[in-house]
C-alpha cells in the first residue's frame, strides 16, 4: 500500500536528518559550555535533545541559564551543589528532566542547593531560605514526552499576536486535556502504531494551551517541542490529527534542512500560481502537504478501527474529508517539477501516490459533505450544523423471563 511505501521512503531521510541536527546541537553546546557538554555526553547525552537547549542556543538574550536548563539530565556526581535559577512570572522554576519548583515569588532569581549533587532541595534567596513545592515533572502516560504545566520564558516569543501572555493559559489546560491526550495516544497506538512511534521519537515535549488568537504550531526555534491549541472540548481524535500534524513538522524539518526548491524558499506561492491571494511560501506549502499526508494517514486508519462510538466516526468522517479537501489542493498548487531539486521532487511524488491511493479507496466514504463553513481548525460543532449526524438506532430492550 502507498502509506508503508511512502513511510519507509521519509523514514530513511528522516534518520539522517536527526542525525545532522543532534549533530550541529552538540557541536552548538561544545562551544558555548565545554565542561557542561562533557557531561551532559557522560550522562547518556540525552540533554542534547532537550527542546529548551535548542531555544537557548538560538536566543540572543536568554533570561535562564544553561546550567538550569540542562542540570536534570546530569548524573548526580556532575550536578553543582550550588546553581542560580531564575522563575518565570508566576514564581515557577522549571528543571526539564526533573520537575518544577513553585516559589510564590514572580521573575524572581534563586540560588537552587542539591547538596552532594543529588535531586533539588531548597532554594534560597538573599541568604535565607526559600518556601518552595515541588512537583515532579508530568509526562503522558505511556509514553516518554513531558508535558508542560507553566508558562516558560522561552514561550511568548513564539507566540504571534499576542499582546500579553495572560491571553495564554496552560496549567489547567494542561490538567483538563489530559484524559481525552492519553485516549489519544491509545487511540494511535492501536490504528497507527507507526506513527505513535514517529511522535514519541521526534516530540520530547508538548505545550497544550488554550487561546483565542493562537493556532497550533510547531518551530524550529525550540525543536522538539509541540504545542497544541486546544478547544473547549477536544476529543482523542483531535488529539490524534494535531499531534501527527505538528509532529509532522517536527519530523519534516529533518529533511528539510537542506535545500529543497530551485528558487528561493521564501518565495510567496501567489509569486507563480494563479492563486494570488495564497499568502504562504513554498516552504510553508511543501511542509503543509506533508502533514497534511499524516494527519490523511492517521484517518484512513482510524476508518477500520471498530472501537470508535458513532459520535467520534462522524467527527472523523468531517476531520478525514476536509484533510483530503486540502491536500488535494495543497498538492495541486506546488505540483511542477521545475520547482524542485531532484530530491525534493521525489518526495512530493510520494505524496501525490499517498493522496491517490487514499481517495481512490475513500471516495465514496467521504463525498457529499458541505465544509464550506470551516475555519483553519476543524470545528466539530460547525461540522455538525450541515452535516448533522445520523440517527443512532436505539438497542431493543431485553424482555426478561
Amino acid at each position: 500500500m502507498a502509506h508503508q511505501t511512502a513511510r519507509a521512503f521519509f523514514e530513511e531521510r528522516f534518520e539522517a536528518g536527526r542525525r545532522l541536527l543532534a549533530g550541529q546541537a552538540a557541536e552548538q553546546l561544545e562551544q558555548a559550555a565545554p565542561e557542561l557538554f562533557v557531561s551532559v555526553v557522560r550522562a547518556g547525552g540525552a540533554g542534547l535533545h532537550e527542546p529548551l537547549l535548542r531555544a537557548w542556543l538560538l536566543h540572543e538574550s536568554p533570561a535562564i541559564g544553561l546550567d538550569q536548563i540542562l542540570f536534570g539530565y546530569l548524573d548526580e556526581g556532575d550536578r553543582p551543589a550550588r546553581l542560580a535559577v531564575r522563575a518565570n512570572h508566576r514564581g515557577v522554576v522549571h528543571l526539564p528532566n526533573l520537575g518544577s519548583l513553585r516559589t510564590g515569588l514572580p521573575d524572581g532569581t534563586f540560588e537552587l542547593r542539591s547538596p552532594g549533587g543529588g535531586a533539588p532541595t531548597t532554594l534560597w534567596r538573599d541568604g535565607q531560605p526559600v518556601n518552595v513545592v515541588f512537583t515532579p515533572r508530568c509526562v503522558v502516560p505511556g509514553t516518554s514526552i513531558e508535558l508542560h504545566t507553566d508558562m516558560h520564558p522561552f514561550f511568548p516569543p513564539f507566540f504571534r499576536h499576542m499582546p500579553s501572555d495572560e491571553e495564554v493559559e496552560i496549567e489547567e489546560t494542561a490538567r483538563l486535556s489530559l484524559p481525552a491526550l492519553t485516549r489519544g495516544f491509545a487511540l494511535l497506538e492501536r490504528v497507527s502504531p507507526g506513527q505513535r512511534a514517529q511522535v514519541e521519537r521526534d516530540c520530547r515535549a508538548l505545550v497544550v494551551l488554550r487561546s483565542k488568537k493562537i493556532n497550533s504550531f510547531a518551530t524550529t526555534g525550540m525543536l522538539g517541542a509541540a504545542f497544541l491549541s486546544v478547544p473547549d472540548e477536544p476529543t482523542e481524535l483531535f488529539f490524534c490529527e494535531d499531534l501527527v500534524h505538528q509532529v509532522g513538522h517536527l519530523s519534516f524539518f529533518a529533511v528539510t534542512a537542506e535545500p529543497c526548491f530551485t528558487i528561493p524558499e521564501d518565495t510567496l506561492l501567489s509569486a507563480f500560481t494563479v492563486v494570488k491571494d495564497d499568502h504562504r511560501t513554498l516552504f510553508a506549502a511543501f511542509h503543509g502537504n506533508y502533514t497534511i499526508m499524516c494527519m490523511v494517514q492517521f484517518f484512513d486508519a482510524c476508518v477500520d478501527d471498530g472501537e470508535l462510538d458513532a459520535r467520534l466516526r462522524h467527527e472523523l468522517l468531517g476531520r478525514f474529508a476536509l484533510a483530503m479537501e486540502r491536500f488535494g489542493a495543497g498538492l495541486e498548487s506546488i505540483d511542477d517539477e521545475r520547482l524542485y531539486t531532484p530530491e525534493a521532487w521525489a518526495m512530493h511524488c510520494r505524496m501525490v501516490e499517498v493522496h491517490d491511493d487514499v481517495l481512490a479507496r475513500r471516495r465514496a466514504l467521504l463525498a457529499g459533505h458541505d465544509l464550506s463553513n470551516q475555519p483553519y481548525a476543524f470545528d466539530y460543532g460547525m461540522f455538525s450544523a450541515l452535516n448533522p449526524a445520523p440517527p443512532v438506532a436505539e438497542r431493543p430492550v431485553e424482555q426478561r423471563p
